[in-house]
Formats: structure tokens, sequence, C-alpha cells
């Protein structure tokens, strides 16, 4: 069949496909379908939304994905087309049938045809793109690697032509889609639902003919919310709406002709789930440690509420974001400023989290400066110049600051007191005119605040003349182990403390505890023991002895000091059970070779050995050697057939030349052992002997006799006897020569044959015949049955 009438075939079931899977086109409204059904609207539509820089998930990905973005964009269009190298691509296209362009013109091509480019001189294709639109008749094309959108690249780098590189080719699959005379027609829609929640789904039912491609378009306050796509002419498709409002919902369409739609069916959806609008009750602005409370009534739905702290002089971004709080206050720590605050309200459903905005709350101050301190009083003490300072408690104050300066030097204070935590303080001060200043501090999370107060009014501080004179109280007797204290005091209130040193141990105390023991009494010494401090206890270095020696305590039966041996006498003694020392010594006789005897059995390799060893000292000598088997021989090899079980006797010859006594195996034959066939036997070696050895023996067929060999007129015939066996081999010998099988008998009921190849002559001919037996794969034969001769011609 040529390539025409294969192409017509194919547009002929293309058409017929056409009219089955697509009912709602009518067949006066179409025009052609060449190759296949290939729709450009749906091509190109998948080209603008996956085109460019993007990339489709559903679809593998490549460095080079110029092929697998076009095989896309036609499998959207309706043809099975998949792949990602390009000249496959270009070869699959012929193949079906379209029409390929070299170097086309504009006016040639149109919106879905595909593009093939040589770029690298070649003269082969090696880059693709679609034609997704023509405007004032120039072809604007879609690709990937490089990026090209609708004609323009995606890095904004500039247009790029329709055609560039050596040469061009152009796929023309235009022609082969479904033309229609009219708009799409008969649009309407329904819906099972009106009015429903947010969360609940809405099914449509839809009737649009002569669409191309079809959505169900879903719109809210005047714009497109959602598409869903839709592949037939009628039925039903189902949405979940999840946010509130008023939502108009249409079935639209497009073809080559132009767009249609239904009149909009409407769907209100409200929320049940979104809490309601919060407001702030109260703001109480602390300012100690700079916290500020915000209180609010809970509202219906709100499961946690959101707080977000403005700065009055910008209110799009937050300087503080408090999430999630769960309850109806929050105290935060706030810096200085003005203010106004958002509360917002969420509610957290398994379909998501809700929310709602509060309005800005009034605006509201914050400051963290303490007020102004003042000292209230200050007093010195003139015997020793200790000065007391008063002051009263003051606004936002956590703390307070005091630093006093000399009358001659009010920059650098003399001393400076931080930190204090009541309302007074006392300091020692020397002789001289001082004035003090008290600052007061707010101490935040976020940073400390000061405010300086005025400096005092001037004070003097002159410590009179005084001439200490002390009395010594000891508070803390010394110790052998510590040191005591001794306490010093003057009329003036004026005290010191001083060390009095540790006194000496006075080790002159016997103790027998054991944490005085140097040493235990032993057979010849009494114990010895450290002298002990009477006051501390604490254990000294000189000792002393306590007690008894212990005395030996002897063991009744001698020990043996040196083992005697084979060739060495040894020592034997008495014992002390306390301290090893030894009385009595005694010569212990030598004990003399005991031998134990080693059998190292002889394998089918190596020759073993008896080995005598002495169980004391090691000394051996070699007894025997076993030497290891040779050879086995049989009393038969062979056997003929008797119906009865045969086997051979086993004689087993050592490396020496000599028989091994049976004693050291064990024979095994091969089970049976009675009919035709060959026979394992297995030696398995017992006593000084390890190991295995095998052989065989066979059964042959009994043999047969020649009966008689006598001339006939068509050769010599010989007639032999009948064996139970699986049939005969005829051997000839001709004159002196040897003998070759002339013909098998596979019949074991024929016991005679005609040897026709004979020549007619005085040449004498000798014969003798075997008879086989079949055994699985192996055939086996008897002997040689006794030879006959006989010639042609007396």
């Amino acid at each position: 069949m040529g390539r025409k009438a294969k192409k017509v075939i194919s547009i002929f079931l293309t058409v017929v496909l056409l009219f089955i899977t697509v009912p709602s086109i009518e067949q006066s409204n179409m025009k052609t379908v060449k190759a296949a059904s290939y729709n450009t609207i749906a091509a190109v539509n998948y080209a603008m939304t996956w085109g460019g820089s993007k990339r489709n998930p559903a679809y593998k990905t490549y460095d080079s994905d110029c092929a697998n973005f076009v095989s896309q964009c036609l499998k959207a269009g309706g043809l099975d087309i998949y792949t990602a190298w390009v000249p496959t691509l270009k070869d699959t296209l012929a193949n079906m049938g379209f029409t390929i362009i070299q170097n086309p013109s504009a006016d040639q091509v149109e919106p879905g045809d595909v593009m093939f480019y040589d770029t690298t001189y070649t003269g082969e294709a090696n880059h693709t793109t679609i034609i997704t639109s023509k405007v004032n008749g120039v072809p604007k094309i879609t690709g990937h690697t490089t990026n090209v959108l609708d004609g323009n690249y995606t890095d904004k780098s500039g247009t790029c032509s329709w055609k560039y590189g050596n040469i061009t080719w152009a796929a023309i699959l235009h022609t082969s889609s479904v033309s229609y005379s009219n708009i799409p027609k008969n649009c309407t829609i329904s819906v099972d639902k009106t009015s429903i929640n947010v969360g609940d789904t809405v099914t449509f039912t839809y009737n649009i003919d002569d669409a191309a491609i079809r959505d169900v378009g879903i719109d809210r306050d005047g714009s497109r919310y959602a598409s869903v796509e839709v592949n037939n002419s009628r039925g039903t498709v189902s949405y979940k709406f999840n946010e509130a409002g008023t939502y108009c919902c249409i079935i639209e369409g497009r073809n080559n002709v132009g767009f249609n739609c239904s009149t909009g069916v409407y769907v209100t959806v409200t929320d049940s789930y979104t809490p309601a609008k919060p407001s702030i009750k109260k703001i109480n602005i602390e300012g100690k440690n700079g916290y500020v409370n915000f209180t609010w009534d809970n509202v219906k739905n709100a499961t946690c509420y959101n707080l977000f702290l403005y700065a009055t002089n910008n209110l799009s971004e937050p300087v503080q974001s408090h999430w999630a709080i769960r309850k109806n206050t929050l105290r935060i720590v706030i810096p200085n400023g003005t203010y106004v605050v958002k509360l917002c309200s969420e509610n957290e459903t398994s379909n998501g989290n809700y929310y709602t905005d509060g309005d800005l709350s009034t605006q509201f101050t914050v400051n963290n400066d303490p007020q102004k301190p003042s000292i209230t009083s200050i007093k010195t003490n003139k015997s020793n110049g200790n000065t007391t300072f008063n002051w009263n408690s003051f606004r936002n104050c956590t703390c307070y600051n005091l630093f006093i300066y000399n009358i001659n030097d009010l920059e650098k204070p003399v001393q400076s007191h931080w930190a204090i935590r009541k309302n007074e303080i006392t300091i020692p001060l020397d002789n001289g005119t001082y004035v003090a200043k008290l600052c007061s501090e707010n101490e935040t999370s976020l940073g400390n605040y000061y405010t300086d107060g005025d400096i005092s009014d001037r004070f003097v501080v002159s410590i009179e003349q005084h001439r200490h004179e002390y009395t010594k109280k000891i508070i803390k007797q010394p110790t052998c182990k510590e040191t005591g204290i001794a306490l010093y005091t003057c009329s003036c209130g004026d005290t010191y403390k001083e060390v009095i040193s540790k006194v000496s141990h006075k080790f002159t105390e016997k103790s027998t505890q054991s944490e005085y023991l140097k040493q235990s009494a032993t057979c010849t010494k009494p114990a010895v023991y450290y002298y002990k401090c009477e006051t501390c206890s604490a254990k000294g270095t000189e000792t002393y002895l306590n007690g008894t020696m212990l005395g030996h305590l002897w063991n009744t039966e001698y020990s043996i000091d040196k083992k005697a041996t084979c060739t060495e006498t040894g020592i034997k003694s008495i014992h002390c059970k306390r301290c090893g020392a030894k009385k009595n010594s005694e010569i212990v006789n030598k004990i003399g070779h005991m031998y134990k005897k080693t059998v190292s059995k002889a394998t089918k390799e190596k020759n073993g050995k008896i080995v005598e060893e002495c169980v004391y000292c090691g000394k051996n000598k070699i007894k025997s050697v076993i030497y290891h088997p040779e050879m086995i021989t049989l009393s038969k090899e062979t056997f003929t057939y008797n119906g009865s079980v045969q086997k051979p006797k086993v004689t087993i010859w050592g490396a020496n030349g000599q028989i091994i006594n049976k004693s050291n195996y064990i024979v095994k034959y091969s089970s049976g052992c009675k009919k035709v066939g060959t026979y394992k036997v297995t030696i398995l070696f017992i006593g000084n002997y390890s190991g295995k050895m095998k052989t065989e023996f066979k059964i042959l067929p009994p043999k047969t006799n020649i009966r008689k060999v006598s001339r006939t007129l068509n050769g010599i015939k010989l007639t032999w006897n009948k064996k139970p066996c699986s049939g005969y081999k005829i051997y000839r010998k001709t004159g002196n020569s040897s003998y070759k099988l002339v013909k098998i008998i596979t019949r074991p009921s024929v016991c005679s044959y005609t040897d026709r190849s004979i020549k007619k002559d005085r040449t004498k001919y000798t014969y003798r015949i075997k008879t086989y037996k079949s055994v699985g794969k192996k055939v086996i034969e008897s002997k040689t049955s006794e030879s006959k001769g006989i010639s042609w011609s007396k």
C-alpha cells in the first residue's frame, strides 16, 4: 500500500473516531481533519500557560527542554506524542502524515504549527518551538531553551524572530484542527445550591455546544476568581468555596470563530468561621519598668487574638507584633513614644485559620522617664564621718544613684553609689566640704531611663580627734585544728578582729581503733599503732607496740616447694598458714616418664602415625606409621546378568604395598546390584583411618551364542539364541582383518540376520555377536559370543 493510500485511510478513521467521541459537534459544522484530530486552541493555551520560564511540575524537566515542552503542547492539543529529542519529534510528525515545509513563509503557518531550526549549521534540526499567535501577519513563537513567550524573551532582553538559524522547517498542523462555522452555542448552567457556608461544595450542571475548549468561570467583585476546565459538551462538575462572598458562575467556551458564554448564576457563600471584630477596652500605662496593660472583651468565634503596636508616624509597619494571645489582656514593655494599637481576632479551625481586623485604638503616649528626685536630709556622725542621706519615693523609680562631689571639683564625683533600692544610704566620708546629687532610674527590658536631681546644699564632714582604747575578748578559742578569733572593742564603737594561731597537737593518747593501726601483729611481731592527739584525735607519726606476737600456725600436711619432674627431684616442707614460713624440708623423688598414646589417622592422601608422649614433660616417640590407602582392587570388575544379586569382594592396599585390615573400613554398595548396569562401591574408613574412596563394577547383559551360519540366495544368514536385553550388535571380520560392527538389531525378539554386503567368492567371513542393554543414557554390552566363519563359495 502506498503512502497516499495510507494517508487517506488515516484521515477516514480519524473522522469516524471524531464523530463517535465528540457528539456535540454537528457534521454540518465540520470541514476537514487531516492525519489526526488536533485542537490548536488547546495546544496554544497550554503553550501560553507553561511557556517561557515556567515549567509544568507534572512533567520531567531537561536542561535542553525544547522538544519536551512542544510535545506537552501537542499532547494538550490531542496528539499523543511525547519525546524529548528534536529529530525524533520532527520525524514522528512527518510519519503521521503532517506536511513539513522547509524555510516556510509567514502566510503558510498559523498558531498551533510547530517550528524546527538548524542552529548548528549541520543540516539537521536541533531546536523547536510552537507558533502561539500572528500579529499583523507575523508569527509569534513560544518555547523553552531559550525561554520565549509569544515572541518575547522572558528575561526581558527583547523580541525573538520566528525564523532563525541555517534552515527552518514548519510542521503544518493547523489544517488538521476541527473548524466551526459559528461561535459556541446553547450555553446554559445551573447549580444545586445557591446559598452555602464556607468550605461547602457546589455542583454545576452545564451545556455548551461547538466549543473547542470550555470551562466554568467563577467571578467575584467583577473579576475572575477561579476557572474549572471541563472536557465534555455537557455534564456536571463540582467546586469547593473557601471564602465568603457572592459569586457569579458561567459556562464559557471558545473555537476558531470566537467566544460565547451563558448567563451567570449566583452563589452566596456565608462565613460562620470568621470571628467578630474586636476592640481595645482599656490602655493602662504603668510607667514603672516600662509596662503598659491592654484589656479587651472576648468576641464571638475567636480562639485567640493578635495585637500590633504602631508608632503614630509610621502606620505601615508595626514596631511590635504579639501573636496567638489566648486571654483578654496583655502586659508588654513599650519605649517612650506616641502609639496606636490594632487588635485582631483569630479563629483556628480544621479548615484553616480565619482573621478579623479591629480598628486602630485611640492615640496614647508612653513616658518611662522617672520623676525628678531630691534629698530630704543629710546627717553626719562626727566621731567617724559616716554620713546618712534620706529621700522620699518618686514616680516611675525602680532604684536610685547617689553621687558625692567635693565642693572644689563638681565634675568628678569622689564617690558613686548605683542601684540603691531603698530611700536611705549611710556612707563613710573624710573631712571636707561636699555636695550630693541624687538621680532616679527606671529599669525596663528595653533599656533604662534616668532623671537627674538637683545638687544638694553644702554639708561639712568634720571628724573629732579620738584615741582608741580597745579591750580584748576571745570569741573563739584556738585548737590544734582551727585558729581562734579575738575581738577588740573601743568605747567609741570601733572594733577589729585578730586571728589567734592554732595550738600544737598533744600526741600522748593510745588507741587500738583501726584508723590508728600501722601494722597488724604477725607470727614474730606484735601490732604497731600511731599515737592519738588527746585534743582533736589526729593521728601522729610516732608509734608504739601493743599486744603479743601471734606465733606460727603450721600446716599438718607437706606443701610442694618444687615439683619433681621426670628427670629432676623436687622439694617439700611444712608451711605456716599465716606468714608462709617453712620447716622440715624433704627431697621428693623423680616421677619418671608416663606415656600416653595418640593416634593421627591416615587419610586418602597422607600417612598417619601412632605417637607415645609423656604427660609430664612432653617427650614423645613414634611407635608406628599408618600407611595411607593407595588402591582398591575388586575380586571381579564385571559380572554377567543371572537374575541374582552379584557383588565383588574388596581389597584395600596401603602405600607400603600391604593389605589394610578389613576392621579399618566399611564397604557400601549401590542399591540393587542385580540388574544390568554400573554400580558404585564406597569405602568408608574407620579406626586408624579417615575419609572414603570409591570405585565401580558392572553387571553385563548375558552373552548369546551363534546357533548357525549358512548361505542363502541373498547372502550369509546368522541365527542366535534369544537373550533378555535391548538388542544385538553383529561384528564381522573379512579374511584376516579386524572385526567391524555391521549391524545393530534394536528388537530383542529378532534372532536372525542376513548379511547382504558380502562378496560372493571364496572370501571367508567370521562373525561375533554381543547383546546390549540400554540403562538410562548409557549402553552396556555383553561379552562377545564365540566366533563362527563361512565362505560364499566352497
